[in-house]
């Protein structure tokens, strides 16, 4: 009878750990639900930044600074070649005379 006792008390104790368990369980599955919903509306807002939302967004942004760097060096390029040019030029009608 004792060991019937036991047991009983042994599957019990199994019962209240298993309970306990699925309980931690469920807390941390609402947990991960709410840090999923988190994680997702950074994305979201993260992506409204880079890519504009109605708007300018990041990387549209980069790119006219990109193609306005472009635009600068082959306008300073021409700059450089006209002076040049000019420069030889004066040097040529100096000799010249």
């Amino acid at each position: 009878m004792r060991d019937e006792n036991d047991l009983t008390l042994e599957k019990l104790k199994i019962h209240e750990r298993l309970a306990s368990i699925e309980t931690l369980i469920k807390e941390m599955s609402v947990q991960l639900k709410n840090s999923e919903s988190l994680v997702m509306s950074h994305i979201a807002e993260d992506r409204k930044m880079f890519y504009g939302n109605g708007g300018l967004g990041l990387v549209t942004r980069l790119d006219r600074v990109e193609q306005n760097e472009k635009t600068r060096q082959w306008t300073l390029r021409a700059v450089v070649v006209a002076v040049l040019g000019v420069f030889v030029k004066m040097v040529s009608d100096l000799f010249k005379n």
